[in-house]
């Protein structure tokens, strides 16, 4: 297999799991009980809005998130154990939190950087997000599935020598892999990394974004870098075959 196919391999194992990783982290520790039971309630409506028996069905997710509210009381003294942990860690300056139902804020640079775990419906800057459940489902999947016909079109005609194209292929691929995880499993995106600054106005914050994010700009900034400084790329030449 060439060493292009060998190199997106592995960025996409690596930039996943990092990715999935650290969402599993935030829905652990900066997600409380309760506010996940809100969270899947108001999952459990949307898809309701999609369903002729409307009224049976949202019955249905009602008696959903009082079991999910049952247990979510038996589990709330560990949650906050791992809070109290993770006021204690070496990345946590402070921990806000101002219920029992809220989700705390991990606040690693004060004033500039928290860590904080927010579901975004829609793409980038949430577009999209207003869409019913169903629909913004089935438009995210054929998304994704042209991006990787794109992608993989790409990739084949790439040479090996193209590294500002192959890591562009690659960053946009991990990213697209990671966040279309999300959707299957909870019909949003996991994102928990806040980035924001205080003026004399008040306080400003770039949206919400998530490992998977990173690696898809990175992957724009590479392919962007290749357009002008690599060119167009040719179909990879095969070596000449002997009598």
């Amino acid at each position: 297999m060439p060493r292009r196919y060998w190199v997106v391999l592995w960025v996409v194992l690596v930039v996943v799991g990092l990715d999935q990783g650290s969402k599993h982290w935030a829905t652990t520790h900066l997600h409380s009980p309760q506010a996940a039971c809100l969270m899947e309630r108001q999952v459990c409506w949307g898809l309701c809005q999609q369903k002729e028996q409307k009224s049976a069905c949202e019955r249905s997710c009602v008696e959903a998130g009082d079991k999910c509210f049952d247990r979510a009381r038996l589990s709330l003294d560990v949650w906050k154990k791992q809070v109290e942990a993770l006021k204690k860690s070496s990345w946590c300056r402070d921990v806000l939190i101002v219920a029992d139902i809220a989700s705390p804020a991990c606040v690693v640079l004060p004033g500039l950087l928290n860590f904080r775990y927010a579901l975004n419906p829609g793409s980038a800057w949430g577009v999209f997000g207003g869409l019913p459940v169903l629909v913004r489902r089935g438009l995210f999947v054929l998304i994704t599935l042209l991006a990787f016909v794109f992608l993989t079109t790409m990739l084949r005609r790439a040479r090996d020598e193209e590294t500002l194209l192959i890591l562009g292929i690659a960053g946009i691929a991990s990213g697209a892999v990671g966040n279309f995880t999300d959707r299957l499993r909870v019909n949003h995106v996991i994102d928990f990394i806040d980035i924001y600054w205080t003026t004399a106005q008040g306080t400003s914050h770039w949206p919400t974004f998530n490992i998977a994010d990173i690696a898809i700009s990175f992957g724009v900034f590479f392919f962007a870098l290749h357009t002008l400084w690599g060119g167009s790329s040719q179909p990879a030449q095969e070596p000449p075959k002997g009598p």
